[in-house]
């Protein structure tokens, strides 16, 4: 996929949107799908302004690409910062935040730093128990989602080679998670998982992910890619992308709130739009790092 150009890839995002723009269509003609369509129209509408947004930011080159994920980190760092910190600690999030994403976009010698601090902090979370009276726990827990996961997505947005790739699964994010809402808001019946994140299916969990393996083959196929290829890649950037959903939802409920500070209506805040992205980006980024060491 990297002789894909981000041009070609707006024109896909753009015939894909107009397909899910037939699906709410189709709803809407059924006494069933009516209520969800209707329902669903407003995110729709956030939907179409978040991807001009971002193509334009992404087709305005390297400059304007920058300055997104700059804000992008300052946003994600104060959000976070908010739910699980409070109101004054999360500027000072937001602008540590900042200054990361700012190191990953401008030296690959730093990038490569934060990757390795986040492996070693990841590997502290999950590998050893804390203190109920830890105060580090909060921040190392932010380090590791989201403010080390945004600066390796802007560090591979911003490199050429990688942008593509970064945009791609922005693309697979958003088709698997439109239609796994669908397909949960219609057949869901058992909960993924009911603790984390409540509103997730099983069913609209495999339909997303039906969906989105079918849409690959058939995108890539029509480009003359290789389809198993591609297929490994949407598989996973939809198990990373849950990742980083799901790590969302338990901030979100470690913080006691049900969406985190809005920056669009029908959508939430940043953290609401992005975290599957951010999660994915983040990882095929530290993957990009490993295989260039190696």
């Amino acid at each position: 996929m990297s002789g894909l150009q981000v041009g070609q890839l707006a024109w896909v995002a753009a015939a894909l949107l107009c397909c899910g723009l037939m699906v709410l269509g189709g709803l809407m003609l059924t006494p069933r799908g009516r209520p969800l369509a209707k329902s669903l129209a407003g995110s729709a509408g956030s939907l179409v302004l978040t991807m001009g947004i971002l193509f334009a930011a992404f087709l305005g080159g390297t400059w304007v690409l920058g300055a997104f994920f700059l804000a992008l980190a300052v946003r994600v760092g104060f959000e976070a910062g908010k739910v699980r910190l409070g109101e004054e600690a999360s500027k000072v999030l937001a602008l540590g935040a900042g200054g990361i994403a700012l190191i990953a976009m401008i030296s690959p010698i730093g990038a490569i730093a934060l990757s390795g601090l986040w492996m070693v902090l990841f590997g502290r979370l999950i590998g050893l128990s804390w203190s109920a009276e830890s105060r580090f726990q909060p921040f190392v827990e932010l380090a590791v989602y989201p403010v080390l996961p945004v600066a390796l997505l802007a560090h591979g947005a911003l490199d050429e080679g990688l942008r593509p790739i970064i945009l791609v699964a922005y693309i697979l994010i958003e088709t698997f998670d439109s239609y796994a809402l669908v397909f949960g808001k219609l057949f869901g019946r058992h909960k993924a998982f009911p603790q984390l994140s409540p509103r997730k299916t099983v069913e609209g969990l495999f339909g997303g992910a039906v969906i989105l393996v079918l849409t690959v083959v058939l995108v890539s196929t029509a480009m003359s890619l290789p389809p198993v290829g591609a297929a490994g890649l949407a598989a996973l950037v939809g198990i990373l992308g849950l990742a980083g959903d799901l790590s969302a939802s338990r901030l979100k409920r470690v913080g006691g709130v049900k969406d985190f500070p809005v920056v669009l209506g029908h959508q939430g805040g940043a953290l609401d739009i992005f975290d599957s992205w951010i999660a994915a980006g983040a990882g095929l980024s530290l993957l990009s790092i490993l295989f260039v060491l190696s």
